[in-house]
């Protein structure tokens, strides 16, 4: 075999072992992030709830906060969430937004929470990261200056927004004078 060709098969290989690696490693950090994982950005993640065992290890995921949009005591909620957050070293804060109301108030501290947190790495999750995906689509738009069709594009990996999710969103738009329409 001449040294080209052995030079070909070496890339081809290398190329094919990476392209497993970085498949294995994106799909094993969905799995530990619960259902519904997105990486929106460098900073942000969404999630729906992490397991608990993950609860135990968050700073081994090099986050700085966690952030729950679900109320303590919805279906799946793990009790001593915020107690094991805080126990691996990372900050936590619970933001419980009713399902059936979601308020400006309730995107306001949100916004405040985030705000104040710099450049460091943040989760954001819920039940089943619908309302985490939503408030961040928000986020982003209102306080990052991104394009709301790019944003758009992370939130529809875990849904599209429909009745008072979609009125909430879009009076939120809105008050903040972005033109633009969720459907």
């Amino acid at each position: 075999m001449t040294l080209i060709c052995k030079n070909k098969v070496y890339v081809l290989i290398i190329l094919v072992i990476s392209t497993f690696y970085i498949s294995a490693q994106e799909n094993n950090e969905k799995q530990l992030n619960g259902v519904n994982f997105v990486k929106v950005s460098n900073r942000i993640d969404t999630s729906g709830q992490p397991p608990k065992e993950l609860l135990k290890n968050f700073a081994d995921k090099k986050y700085d906060l966690v952030i729950n949009l679900a109320p303590p005591l919805a279906n799946g909620s793990v009790l001593e969430e915020g107690g094991l957050v805080a126990q691996s070293g990372t900050k936590y804060v619970n933001i419980p937004v009713d399902w059936k109301n979601p308020t400006e108030q309730d995107f306001n501290f949100f916004s405040a929470v985030l705000n104040t947190t710099g450049h460091n790495k943040v989760l954001v999750h819920c039940q089943i990261n619908m309302r985490g995906s939503l408030f961040t689509f928000l986020y982003r738009v209102i306080h990052e200056n991104i394009d709301p069709s790019q944003a758009h594009e992370k939130m529809t990996l875990v849904w599209e927004p429909t009745d008072q999710w979609l009125k909430f969103a879009q009076s939120i738009l809105d008050k903040h004078k972005i033109d633009y329409e969720l459907l």
